[in-house]
């Protein structure tokens, strides 16, 4: 683990000399490891980085808890997108010739919004405002959009969504909106989603 906490502390050290970014992220499997992994990455971080530098922070990747994480694709689907939501720990093979992966778990971040009969598709009608954002610090991902259809109906739409920290087994996806311009705060939906292994 220290050979290895060199190599990516000395690379970020060396990647903060171009860029100055004010956090680093570590996602996909390396996340899981959580300290074990990542205080030898800042130790040498430290160590590696100009004095100006060195208290850039190192966390684990948002939208996942170790445990689980969930890509962050739009809500609506689309042709040729990925959607996972996907569970450490589980493999699927289904024979010996066959390459292991993770399994996907139930996705209940998709829905699909019609206004007035028309689907909201983004590769239709005419996009007004579109903000999508990441609160690094809390893990809330969000995402509001004003859209009209081609049927001339205008959609208001909000969305957010993060993965719990405290009870491993959740994900919380929450969305709101209305039409003709009007956003209606009361119209929320909220979807929890849940994994446990058999």
């Amino acid at each position: 683990m220290d050979t290895f906490g060199e190599i990516l502390g000395r690379a970020l050290a060396n990647i903060t000399c171009v860029l100055d970014p004010e956090i680093y992220l570590i996602g996909g499997g390396f996340s899981k490891a959580g300290d074990i992994l990542l205080d030898p990455v800042r130790k040498y971080y430290r160590e590696y980085a100009f004095h100006t530098s060195r208290n850039t922070k190192i966390v684990p990747a948002s939208l996942g808890n170790g445990y689980m994480g969930v890509r962050s694709a739009t809500e609506e689907k689309y042709l040729d997108e990925c959607r996972d939501t996907l569970v450490a720990g589980t493999f699927d093979k289904f024979s010996e010739h066959e390459v292991t992966e993770l399994p996907n778990a139930p996705d209940v971040t998709g829905v699909e919004i019609t206004l007035d009969g028309e689907r909201f598709d983004l590769t239709q009608g005419e996009i007004h405002t579109y903000e999508r954002a990441l609160n690094i610090r809390i893990g809330l991902l969000t995402r509001d959009v004003a859209w009209t259809g081609k049927n001339g109906k205008r959609l208001m739409y909000h969305a957010e969504r993060i993965v719990s920290l405290k009870r491993l087994h959740t994900d919380v996806f929450r969305l709101s909106g209305g039409g003709a311009g009007r956003r209606h705060p009361d119209g929320g939906k909220i979807r929890h989603g849940f994994y446990r292994p058999g």
